[in-house]
């Protein structure tokens, strides 16, 4: 295989209808597959398989010689005819060297390709003492303000993109001042790719956020939700993507239908919800496998909801973001719902944006393991320390804090 015109990457599926015929009832399934080569095929590995395989790597059962070969199959391991159609149906953990050459620094899975589709603003955050707000002329809130990029499109790639996720940003940056303002960030988070297009004004959010937690956020989304995002960008971004993370906003509803005829599946957050039969979010609930909400708007206690959602949507696995009450997590193929309590190592300074890091962070593990319990254990640990972010402090950890921080942390069954 010719590296340079190459580009192998694995996620992980727990679809049946994904499966093949010869892997049916596995709980779920590494799938590998050439991204630059889509119509290549794919080679499906159980979880064993994948084990065995990982810890080969480690074990430099393929590291190459000085001319870059592999060292030769012993006698008594090379395969008859009937394994080696096995082996071309994905089941045996030699094919894994089409990975190796990417895996310098792969501590278990390898990371999956996330497209995220959303808005990227300019928000101030201003605190304030509580709710309601008293009235005063003039306040001097004197080093407690901060100006910086966010909306739920740029939270959730940011995080991605510092816990080490590859993530590709589908969004648009305006011609306007404060559009120069988005660009510089995307540029430093190496977010600026080719699926930021150009667009008219730039949307921006004002924060109000008390010392309970408390936010009120002030949004003026300009021209966005009747905005048009090339539906060609979109599934150039899809290209070789393992999710597609598609936020509510207007423009990003057409891209549902994008996700879905590329066959990449579809995580969606519709925020504040207040009913099971709302008309905005009908389309994102019904398109996610993975869903999430904040419980602030729900019209019942967040375990009820879930139940809805499997209910009306048959919705693989729903979360929803509680506040301090950590998070509710429902798995609908075990029937199980559970309630993760929730954490704050450097306190509460603003909730804004602390959904977008729980999703993010879910996804982050969710996308590379398969596994929602550790995802939603690891979201509430990087959400919670997300809140704590003062002024001129880093948002999110990186993806060895994070397995650090989980490594330490109390488990909760």
């Amino acid at each position: 295989m010719d590296e340079a015109e190459s580009r192998v990457e694995v996620y992980v599926t727990t679809d049946p209808a994904e499966m093949p015929p010869h892997k049916a009832g596995e709980p779920k399934l590494w799938v590998m597959y050439d991204a630059a080569k889509p119509g290549a095929g794919k080679l499906y590995f159980t979880e064993a398989e994948w084990d065995a395989f990982v810890a080969g790597v480690r074990d430099g059962e393929f590291d190459l010689d000085a001319e870059g070969n592999l060292p030769p199959v012993p006698a008594d391991q090379r395969l008859d005819k009937a394994a080696q159609a096995d082996h071309r149906r994905g089941t045996t953990v030699g094919t894994g060297i089409l990975l190796h050459r990417t895996l310098a620094s792969l501590p278990g899975i390898v990371p999956v390709v996330i497209v995220v589709a959303g808005v990227a603003n300019v928000e101030v955050s201003v605190p304030v003492d509580g709710f309601p707000l008293a009235y005063a002329p003039v306040c001097y809130p004197q080093g407690r303000t901060r100006v910086r990029v966010a909306g739920v499109g740029f939270n959730v790639a940011a995080a991605l993109a510092e816990l080490g996720t590859p993530v590709r940003l589908a969004t648009f940056v305006g011609a306007d001042p404060l559009g120069a303002v988005v660009e510089g960030e995307l540029r430093v988070r190496g977010l600026r790719g080719p699926w930021a297009v150009a667009g008219e004004e730039t949307p921006r959010s004002v924060v109000l956020s008390e010392p309970g937690g408390q936010r009120m956020i002030h949004t003026d989304l300009r021209g966005l939700p009747q905005a048009v995002y090339p539906a060609e960008a979109f599934a150039e971004a899809l290209r070789g993507a393992g999710w597609a993370v598609v936020t509510n906003i207007g423009f990003a509803r057409p891209l549902l239908a994008v996700a879905r005829a590329a066959g990449v599946p579809v995580a969606a957050d519709v925020q504040a919800i207040g009913g099971i039969d709302d008309g905005y979010n009908r389309d994102w609930m019904a398109a996610a496998r993975v869903l999430f909400c904040s419980h602030e708007r729900l019209p019942c206690p967040p375990e009820a909801w879930v139940r809805l959602l499997w209910d009306r949507y048959e919705t693989p696995v729903a979360v929803v973001g509680c506040g301090a009450a950590g998070a509710v997590l429902g798995v609908r193929a075990g029937g199980d719902i559970r309630r993760v309590p929730a954490v704050a190592p450097r306190g509460v300074v603003s909730t804004a944006g602390a959904g977008d890091a729980l999703a993010a962070a879910f996804m982050h593990v969710y996308a590379r393991t398969g596994d929602p319990y550790a995802a939603i254990g690891q979201a509430v640990l990087f959400a919670g320390h997300a809140v704590g972010a003062a002024a001129g402090e880093s948002d999110f950890l990186t993806g060895p804090q994070l397995a650090e921080l989980a490594q330490a942390a109390p488990r909760s069954e």
